[in-house]
């Protein structure tokens, strides 16, 4: 009612209208303004301090009557400019408090997810710079735009000096990275880089379904000193000095896991455990303990735990168990293994020795 009665006087005044407002104008005061053919002008304000200087300018610029809330009617009164007040309702009020409230609300939505977005930043940047591998990350244009200290190292360039410059001017002897092939994954590439040996791996990056970026990651083949050949291990060395028995036997462990698993002897052997379905829990859990370390004496643990963990969680299911309890059972009862070669890589190791080292 009150604005009704604003406009109405508006439309009889004569001489230019002041409508302000706060922070944001209303269109359809422009509107209206318009259909009534009222000589108008929309004014903002945030600030106390906007309304005075608001107040004197719309006097400046010969406005007769001015329309707006309290803080306009202090300013208006003071300079001597006809003021009609505009009095916010009860429901003007809750809505600004709610859409004030929900403002806040993605105020503090959007900050949380860019501390969560610069924590993960401050991860990345971590692995980045103290992993033992060098990284390179560069778009497709071939810019690099993230390089890390230990291939600056490898590259034999000065600290932050490669970051900005294209990938195939600061290696130069390599093809596997040059800008236009960015689309190509390559793995375990063996490549010198301004000669060093690395093996590299390069993996183009995608958003939706289109090649945005590379990053490139690359582990050294250590050597001694390359130019004159010399290495840390030779082949001969390692082809003499490497315990081939300890080899054939894990190797032969791990053939044994896998036909026990593609033969389905894990899922009969677990199979064949409803039968103690009647029988009390801590017998069943017993039986799943001891079928784990006997078949963990011959085969590899990783295989049995594989193989054995998603059979057990259907048993326990099946017969009202907890299978957590069965499955939990089964990867302690692998560590059992302790009584021949095969069971861990660390006894195939000692075994290897050919006895026990004594000191005297």
């Amino acid at each position: 009612m009150k604005t009704m009665k604003a406009i109405e006087a508006a439309k009889s005044a004569n001489g230019l209208v002041a409508f302000f407002f706060y922070d944001t104008i209303i269109e359809d005061i422009e509107s209206l303004c318009k259909m009534l053919n009222i000589k108008a002008k929309c004014y903002t304000f945030r600030t106390d301090k906007d309304c005075e200087v608001l107040i004197k300018k719309a006097i400046e610029e010969g406005v007769v009557l001015s329309i707006g809330g309290v803080m306009n009617q202090k300013y208006a009164e003071r300079y001597g400019l006809n003021h009609i007040t505009i009095e916010n309702t009860e429901e003007s009020i809750i809505n600004a408090i709610e859409t004030a409230k929900q403002i806040l609300l993605v105020q503090k939505e959007e900050s949380k997810k860019q501390m969560e977005l610069n924590l993960q930043l401050e991860r990345y940047k971590a692995v980045v710079n103290y992993t033992h591998d060098a990284i390179i990350s560069y778009d497709e244009n071939g810019i690099i735009d993230v390089i890390n200290p230990i291939a600056e190292n490898i590259i034999k360039t000065a600290p932050g000096y490669a970051k900005g410059m294209r990938i195939d001017r600061i290696i130069r002897n390599s093809d596997m990275f040059n800008a236009y092939s960015l689309n190509e994954q390559q793995l375990n590439y063996i490549t010198n880089i301004n000669g060093t040996y690395v093996s590299a791996n390069k993996v183009p990056i995608a958003t939706d379904e289109t090649i945005a970026a590379g990053i490139a990651i690359a582990t050294m083949v250590l050597a001694v000193d390359y130019k004159k050949g010399i290495y840390v291990l030779s082949g001969k060395e390692a082809i003499s000095k490497a315990p081939l028995s300890t080899m054939l036997l894990l190797g032969g462990s791990m053939a044994m896991g896998n036909a026990f698993t593609d033969a389905g002897c894990a899922e009969w052997v677990a199979g064949n455990l409803t039968a103690l379905s009647n029988m009390p829990q801590i017998v069943i859990i017993i039986a799943v303990g001891l079928v784990t370390a006997l078949l963990t004496e011959v085969t590899t643990n990783a295989v049995v735990v594989a193989s054995f963990l998603p059979v057990l969680a259907g048993i326990g299911r099946a017969i009202g168990m907890d299978p957590l309890q069965l499955m939990l059972t089964c990867m302690i009862a692998s560590n059992f293994a302790f009584m021949l070669p095969p069971g861990t890589p660390p006894n195939a190791i000692a075994y290897s020795t050919g006895g026990q080292m004594k000191k005297k």
